[in-house]
């Protein structure tokens, strides 16, 4: 009988400039062409049709957020960058290569029980496909030191003063129950071309942008919000993902953000909930990306070894 060759899901490696994805969970590639009808005067139907100058490939990535993984937050350019990135996709089969990417839009979202995930859409100048380099059973990789976040271990707070800001459950206060919350940039990207060539040079942001944070939460009281003020109270957001066992933690840390919305619902036999919704500006340093992590200094401390082992994050080998 013939035998079938099929692709799955553990015969796939994901890299970005080189550095492969981990925590990577679903992959979507989409080809749409850009053409535009071809018409002749006296005729009824188009004669042929024709290849625009912005050609793009969508590549769509969901992933779970671990320490030290992949997140299109953290970039020491900014989300503002205009700089091209190559994403490589191998399988069974053979090598996709994308050139000219550029990040269009990314998400972090986090829900009750659930571990945090996050999406990333980019766009592909141009592709590419290599028969010669493929996986075999030997490239699985296993990814054993990959650590994730409990969702016990997540909270949210605000800078002081921030009176329409949004307070989670931590150190014994509670401003809110939130149920769920995410974060979400779209970047509106522009092509620049040249006369001549099909290939934009470059793809901007469109600027203003901004950023958009919402938050669920099960009503406990009454949230006051000021409908007078000409002028919206501007304050900082920060999502704080932590890991007890290795006393790590990985901040989100969001500036001028400003509430826009806040809506009440109530379903039959459920619970009454608040939903918010805040915007920030988007700029290189309005949103931060922090790793926290113990200072590990054994010559100094060879009396807490028990403790420095276990709390910091060594080099693995």
């Amino acid at each position: 009988m013939p035998s079938a060759t099929r692709v799955h899901s553990s015969d796939t490696q994901v890299f970005i400039d080189d550095v492969i994805i981990t925590g990577l969970q679903t992959k979507n590639v989409e080809i749409n062409r850009e053409y535009q009808d071809l018409n002749s005067l006296g005729s009824t139907h188009n004669k042929d049709k024709i290849l625009t100058s912005n050609q793009t490939v969508s590549i769509n990535l969901d992933y779970l957020v671990v320490d030290y993984g992949f997140d299109p937050f953290d970039t020491d350019a900014g989300l503002l960058n205009i700089d091209k990135q190559e994403i490589k996709i191998v399988d069974t089969t053979h090598e996709f290569i994308a050139t000219g990417v550029y990040l269009q839009s990314c998400s972090l979202d986090i829900s009750v029980g659930e571990t945090p995930r996050g999406t990333a859409s980019y766009e592909a100048d141009g592709i590419a496909y290599d028969d010669q380099v493929f996986l075999t059973q030997l490239d699985q990789t296993q990814h054993q030191n990959v650590n994730l976040f409990r969702p016990q271990e997540i909270t949210v707070s605000k800078s002081a003063g921030f009176e329409d800001g949004v307070e989670g459950c931590g150190g014994g206060i509670c401003s809110f129950c939130i149920q769920s919350a995410s974060i979400s940039v779209s970047l509106n990207r522009e092509p620049v071309n040249r006369a001549g060539e099909m290939v934009p040079r470059m793809r901007y942001p469109s600027l203003p942008i901004n950023g958009e944070i919402s938050f669920e939460a099960v009503k406990t009281k009454m949230k006051d919000v000021d409908i007078s003020s000409l002028v919206l109270e501007k304050g900082s957001l920060i999502f704080d993902l932590k890991r007890s066992a290795k006393n790590y933690s990985l901040q989100y840390s969001i500036k001028d953000c400003s509430l826009t919305s806040v809506s009440e619902g109530l379903d039959i036999d459920g619970n009454a909930t608040m939903s918010f919704s805040y915007q920030f500006p988007l700029n290189n340093t309005g949103l931060r990306v922090l790793k926290i992590t113990p200072e590990c200094d054994l010559e100094n401390e060879w009396g807490n070894i028990d403790i420095w082992l276990d709390e910091c994050d060594w080099p693995q080998p």
